[in-house]
């Protein structure tokens, strides 16, 4: 959920107190997929990542970042200076940490649509850190507000996969499977891969209904198969 780097300062007469502290990463940082749909933000490799730090003072600092998701799951490379008011810059001093990857996940993004329109997109990420060749799920939705689920597109990550199908298990549940014929794998990494096309109905009434996927298997590059947690979403009628 985070982590400290402590910087400590040789030249306490140097204002110390207003520091700059850069924080420099070796590597490319972020890219994780968000419920909103969206990828975080990207750093290059060099970007100083102080912002994302808290602020110094003292004598010294501790500076922590809130969330350690941006990082990608390696051991991550990051450079620390720091320069004085006057403009004195010290040696570059690096540091080196762990980031061990989450547990696969499949997220349903939050989506919305209007009563009684049709082909409104559900999408559906993935974040793996091993190859992934299917992917099987139940999506589960109020059918007061979602009619029927009218497709099944491989889409973004998945786009070069030959086949995904869906079939009604009953009001309300679709199971969702997604693979290739060929062969072809999910590289690990992060982002869409399905989009289900949903139709609302006409008496549908205002407001967030859920959209919970269950029963979620990922088969890897062996076929062997991984249950993973439950998600949840929301499709909002405005």
């Amino acid at each position: 959920t985070g982590f400290l780097i402590d910087v400590d300062f040789s030249d306490e007469s140097s204002g110390v107190d207003a520091a700059t502290v850069e924080i420099e990463n070796d590597g490319a940082v972020g890219g994780v997929f968000q419920q909103a749909g969206t990828l975080s933000t990207t750093f290059t490799p060099g970007t100083n990542l102080a912002p994302l730090f808290s602020s110094v003072s003292g004598s010294g600092a501790t500076v922590t970042v809130a969330d350690s998701t941006p990082f990608p799951p390696q051991f991550n490379d990051l450079t620390v200076r720091v320069s004085d008011l006057a403009g004195n810059q010290s040696a570059d001093e690096s540091v080196t940490f762990n980031v061990t990857a989450d547990p696969d996940k499949v997220i349903v993004v939050n989506s919305s649509g209007a009563a009684g329109s049709a082909g409104n997109p559900v999408v559906i990420g993935l974040a793996n850190a091993d190859l992934v060749s299917g992917v099987q799920f139940d999506l589960t939705f109020d059918a007061a507000v979602i009619a029927s689920v009218d497709a099944v597109t491989a889409t973004d990550r998945a786009a070069s996969f030959s086949s995904a199908s869906f079939n009604q298990i009953m009001p309300g549940q679709v199971r969702v499977l997604l693979f290739d014929l060929g062969g072809d794998m999910l590289s690990a990494g992060q982002g869409a891969v399905l989009t289900i096309s949903v139709t609302v109905d006409a008496g549908a009434p205002s407001g967030a209904a859920t959209l919970t996927l269950e029963s979620i298997l990922l088969s890897d590059d062996g076929g062997a198969t991984s249950s993973l947690s439950m998600a949840t979403g929301t499709f909002t009628v405005p």
